[in-house]
């Protein structure tokens, strides 16, 4: 079947140790909850650096809490940041890749074995 053809080929393609370093970048950005500027800074620039136009939109977080529909937060936020990265023309089909970067408090720090930010790998 063509899906199946191109999931193999796409995972052919793949560079795990890239996959890898990536998410250990990412990982070293700290990015509790309300505080995720720093790695949208960086994700906006890995997107440039791979070829795609990047847009930043940062929300007005007063206006968002004064909408009769806005379902609360989590934590207690000034800032709301989204970047995007797009590649391609109008009219063309697009790919949509959604995520959060924002983390959970790290806790006890004492019950780590390594910064929670260093992203070390444990074999």
């Amino acid at each position: 079947m063509i899906g199946e053809r191109a999931e193999s080929t796409a995972l052919q393609s793949l560079d795990t140790d890239a996959c890898i370093r990536l998410a250990q970048d990412l990982v070293r950005v700290p990015s509790i909850t309300g505080n995720e500027r720093a790695v949208q800074d960086l994700i906006a620039l890995m997107l440039e650096e791979a070829g795609l136009e990047v847009d930043r939109f940062e929300a007005d977080v007063d206006l968002l809490k004064a909408h009769p529909r806005f379902p609360g937060m989590e934590v207690e936020r000034t800032e709301a940041v989204l970047v995007a990265g797009t590649l391609g023309q109008k009219g063309e089909r697009s790919l949509i890749l959604n995520g959060h970067v924002d983390v959970v408090p790290v806790g006890d720090r004492q019950a780590w074995q390594a910064s929670p930010w260093s992203a070390h790998i444990r074999l």
